[in-house]
């Protein structure tokens, strides 16, 4: 046994020497820094698997301010040392971000494999190291950052860390090995297939990846008289005699004195590695292809886009949410000031949770005037724009939240979201996503007692509702 003040005798230092080729690694802890790892990258990348267990029953990857990013559980009471210490911070400002993400995303996708912990049960943080001589335990462990393996003290005290050896290191690898294979305790943090993911981006660009062409237009003429300055500034007194356009027919050389990193722009537009992007370029047909040095800027925001929504969709499929000690505020329906004008975009209610909505368009009111009118309806309210879902392709704000009288009514609590049209293929891929992503986030956080769906009218409404 050996114990470590993180101040004398550092836990990293000690890590170093045991992380040796072929290691097997295994962690149970409530979040993971990508600060750690580039802390540890050259040993990292020598072990032959890293097994994580996120021991909170919630694991969000959340995105806070540029300069505070990190995975982390978001409880108040853990948020100062998660968030990033001042190393980290430091870090950060020595190399950027995106480098070091790639760099873990890289590792992370050849080496990691990541659980998380879906019961309400507290697991305790250790973390072991499996060598060709020896096995080592590290523990109390309450997750893998810089602050943690002794890089920096954080916000804590004290930071002591007791190092054990087998046979006790045996008993803490029976026991992280029997939570791992029970899939009742533990479940897997998305990921996707880049194979797969690569096929489909392929298949999308070939499809559907058409870019403007530049092109410029010449008007000529001829100036006789100038009246002002004014007239002159403005072009009134300019006689138009001829107008051409250039690029349709003529086509329009790149200035090659401008230089595109498509791989590189590509890689930080859609998060995946440079290999993956190559993939998909090399994939597709040569006349899509090329169609990047008639105007290379919007093939790349276009391509992206492509890319990213297949991205979604692939991470959506398995989407779960856990359900959070927070709760949203009762501030989010009184603080906001309502500006509307009467028959516009405005109308009065009886049964509304103000006196007065705004709608945003033609559905919108129908279905509030139905709403207003119905004698089934308890209480409904259009939700205001503070109340949101976190989604993997940005936050989606539902449109309604309806109670209904109890009686004939199969739903009492009934979240809907109105669309002027019902049929699939019309709705933008990443609106579907979220409607998918809402659907899972009721079901979670209700048990079934708050209903989620989309209608485009009040009676599509009650027949997902009647009994």
């Amino acid at each position: 046994m050996k114990l470590f003040d993180n101040i004398a005798n550092i836990v990293r230092d000690d890590m170093k020497e045991n992380i040796t080729q072929g290691s097997r690694v295994s962690i149970a802890a409530a979040c993971f820094s990508m600060y750690a790892y580039q802390e540890l990258k050259t040993q990292l990348e020598s072990v032959e698997e890293l097994r994580f267990i996120f021991t909170s029953p919630t694991f969000v990857t959340d995105r806070e301010s540029k300069q505070k990013r990190e995975f982390y559980i978001p409880k108040q009471d853990r948020e100062k040392s998660l968030y990033g210490t001042e190393f980290e911070i430091k870090l950060r400002n020595e190399m950027t971000q995106k480098a070091i993400a790639r760099e873990c995303a890289d590792w992370i996708r050849r080496r990691a494999t990541f659980k998380s912990n879906t019961t309400g049960e507290n697991m305790a943080g250790f973390m072991t190291i499996e060598g060709e001589d020896e096995d080592y335990t590290y523990m109390p462990f309450n997750g893998f950052t810089t602050v943690d393996i002794g890089c920096e003290r954080g916000n804590n005290a004290y930071n002591m860390v007791n190092r054990f050896e087998n046979p006790i290191t045996k008993e803490y690898l029976k026991t992280f090995d029997a939570i791992w294979s029970d899939k009742e305790k533990l479940q897997d943090v998305v990921d996707f297939d880049t194979d797969e993911l690569v096929r489909k981006s392929i298949t999308s660009l070939d499809k559907d990846l058409r870019v403007k062409k530049l092109y410029f237009r010449v008007d000529s003429g001829s100036l006789n008289t100038i009246t002002s300055k004014e007239d002159l500034l403005s072009g009134k007194n300019f006689v138009k005699e001829d107008i051409k356009t250039y690029g349709n027919e003529v086509k329009i050389a790149v200035n090659s004195n401008v230089k595109y990193d498509l791989v590189g722009k590509l890689v930080d537009e859609t998060g995946l590695t440079r290999k993956a992007i190559i993939q998909i370029l090399t994939g597709i047909n040569k006349n899509v292809f090329e169609q990047f040095k008639d105007n290379p800027e919007d093939f790349i925001i276009k391509a992206a886009e492509l890319i990213n929504q297949q991205k979604a969709t692939a991470i959506i499929e398995h989407i779960t949410y856990h359900v959070l000690d927070e709760e949203y505020s009762m501030d989010i329906f009184t603080e906001p000031t309502i500006k509307g004008k009467l028959d516009v975009n405005a109308m009065k209610t009886k049964q509304h949770l103000y006196d007065h909505l705004l709608y945003d368009s033609k559905v919108e009111k129908e279905f509030a005037e139905c709403l207003d009118t119905s004698n089934d309806i308890a209480v409904y309210v259009k939700l205001p724009d503070g109340f949101y879902i976190s989604t993997p392709v940005g936050k989606y704000n539902p449109d309604w939240a309806i109670a209904f009288k109890e009686g004939h009514i199969k739903h009492i609590y009934f979240i809907a979201e109105t669309k002027g049209s019902m049929k699939s293929l019309q709705l933008k891929l990443i609106e579907e996503s979220k409607l998918h992503c809402a659907r899972e986030h009721f079901k979670a956080i209700s048990g079934g007692n708050v209903v989620y769906d989309v209608v485009d009218s009040y009676q599509a409404l009650l027949d997902k509702v009647m009994k």
